[in-house]
């Protein structure tokens, strides 16, 4: 018997095709990044750091479907090796994904820091994202235990997924109510037709991002604890939560000048979305002094 019933499926197929078209988007959002951005060298580490891990990993996607492809082409007694190989892609994959959620969370904790009295919340959110690191680095290590086994996984590994996904979903969640109360109750908010409109796009993306985030998160929780094993039904999914990672980091920061410029029209520049400090007290000098 082979392995191609258990490895490979029309939803796996899909899944992993979804995330490559998602992956061509990140390569534009970045693209359009670091050719226009001015940002200070602090953000623009941070914003590579994440770009770097969103084409890793994607690159991380195509290895596991080859390793997958081989596999399941091969006897149960002669698939060893490979499955091993493919378990071991995987937990790099879980691993660099984690890295990748938690470094969004440090960018958007950055943007809350600087523009929001409540000096609580990012100190929280940045524990919340330390935890989430920590439940990584033990199912990374625990793969490392555990890589001369065929296993996909253990128990505490299960439970170290589960409670990454369970803070990530905390983590985000915090975001979106943070960044939703920070432009519903903004003061900056004027009569002004483009005023309102910006405040508006700023307080839908930020609830887009949430929900659709969090929606994922919850499936790919609920599909890895149920998959069998040597079933992989759950590894499109973290692909594709990657990707929107990196977009929606991308798709905010590219989105900056053309908020700022409906601000300007309307002789507003107070409210400009992570932007660097020197920048912002720039805005307002020259908002003063106009």
């Amino acid at each position: 018997m082979t392995f191609s019933s258990y490895t490979l499926s029309d939803g796996f197929l899909y899944g992993l095709l979804v995330s490559v078209m998602l992956f061509g988007c990140t390569l534009l959002q970045g693209w359009c990044y670091f050719r226009k951005n001015s940002d200070g060298w602090k953000l623009r580490i941070l914003v590579s750091f994440i770009f770097v891990l969103s084409v890793t990993l994607a690159c991380l996607g195509i290895a596991i479907l080859r390793t997958l492809m081989i596999l399941s082409t091969k006897t149960a007694d002669d698939a060893r090796s490979t499955l091993l190989e493919v378990n071991r892609l995987i937990g790099i994959g879980f691993t660099l994904s984690g890295l990748l959620a938690c470094s969004v969370h440090v960018f958007f904790t950055r943007g809350i820091f600087l523009f929001t009295e409540r000096r609580p919340i990012p100190l929280l959110i940045m524990f919340l994202t330390a935890l989430m690191f920590g439940a990584i680095t033990c199912s990374f290590v625990q793969g490392l235990i555990i890589s001369g086994s065929a296993r996909c996984d253990t128990k505490f590994q299960r439970i170290c997924v589960s409670a990454f996904h369970g803070l990530a979903i905390l983590t985000d969640g915090i975001i979106t109510i943070t960044f939703c109360s920070m432009f519903r109750g903004s003061k900056v908010v004027s009569v002004s037709t483009g005023t309102i409109d910006v405040v508006k796009r700023l307080f839908l993306y930020s609830i887009t991002r949430g929900a659709l985030l969090g929606v994922i998160q919850i499936g790919h929780l609920i599909m890895y604890l149920n998959q069998p094993t040597e079933k992989f039904f759950a590894v499109p999914l973290y692909l594709i939560l990657d990707q929107l990672y990196a977009i929606t980091t991308l798709i905010m920061l590219n989105g900056r000048p053309h908020l700022r410029d409906r601000m300007e029209d309307d002789h507003i520049g107070s409210l400009v979305f992570v932007q660097e400090p020197a920048t912002l007290n720039t805005s307002h000098q020259e908002s003063e002094t106009a």
